[in-house]
């Protein structure tokens, strides 16, 4: 009887041992994600994550950070928390990398970039237009009518086209087409409704069989740069311009008259 109760005795102070073991295990974390993998949002919103951990009797703390290469674009007053669920805001334009830590180094991560808002993006139009208007202020010719002047913002695609258009025109206009060699062709001006002043140089034979060289004008009316065609005004749209171009050309009266004849600036009919 004795020797029961020893062994009884044994038996219960080696199971509170392993009741004691058993409540002092922690078990780890072996998934970690992030509700949000990414996130687009517009600067000054605010937003949550939520993290989850499994197995779910796991330990739950987690550690939260920010990192970015373009300055801080996202911030948190909670971001010392160990909850599972934290806010953060938007406070700049960027990219910001938030990730989570479990205490046995699972990691998961949102990268969340913050675009411009309603009231950024209606400065930064402000600025652009602000900025193209001083860009054509200082592209005027004093006196030369050359108001609204927007070469200089036309793409390369479309100045090939108002100049092989340009360049097509004077050929169906010369005596001898098939004998055309064109020189120094440049687009001059395009005004606030697309039609472009383009200047064409020419050889090209005569009637009598003879090269002589001539210089043209030609308002093309409309282009279109994916079919690389265009319109001019059959009566009015090809001037010669009877001498080389110029330093200064554009403020000359023949293609005031020329602009004139061809409803410079004015709508589209």
């Amino acid at each position: 009887m004795a020797k029961y109760r020893k062994y009884k005795a044994i038996g219960l102070i080696l199971a509170l041992i392993m009741s004691v073991s058993l409540v002092g295990c922690t078990k780890h974390a072996t998934t970690l994600t992030l509700d949000k993998p990414t996130l687009t949002i517009e600067n000054g919103q605010t937003f949550s994550l939520v993290a989850t951990i499994l197995p779910l009797d796991a330990e739950q703390a987690i550690i939260w950070s920010i990192s970015s290469n373009s300055g801080n674009p996202v911030e948190s007053e909670t971001i010392s928390s160990t909850s599972l669920t934290n806010e953060f805001k938007a406070v700049s334009q960027g990219e910001a990398t938030i990730t989570v830590t479990t205490e046995n180094n699972k990691t998961a991560s949102c990268v969340v970039t913050v675009s411009e808002n309603a009231e950024e993006k209606a400065v930064r139009e402000k600025a652009e237009a602000e900025a193209e208007l001083k860009k054509q202020e200082e592209a005027k010719i004093n006196g030369g009518g050359l108001v609204g002047d927007y070469s200089f913002l036309v793409s390369s695609t479309a100045r090939e086209v108002y100049i092989s258009v340009a360049q097509g025109a004077v050929q169906d206009n010369l005596k001898s087409p098939y004998s055309a060699v064109f020189g120094d062709c440049k687009l001059i001006q395009v005004d606030d409704y697309g039609r472009g002043l383009v200047y064409i140089e020419v050889d090209s034979q005569n009637s009598f069989g003879a090269m002589i060289r001539g210089y043209y004008i030609v308002v093309m009316q409309t282009i279109n740069t994916s079919k690389k065609t265009g319109t001019y005004n059959t009566y009015y749209g090809i001037q010669s311009f009877g001498q080389k171009w110029y330093d200064g050309a554009e403020s000359s009266l023949q293609l005031q008259t020329i602009r004139k004849a061809n409803f410079w600036n004015q709508p589209l009919k």
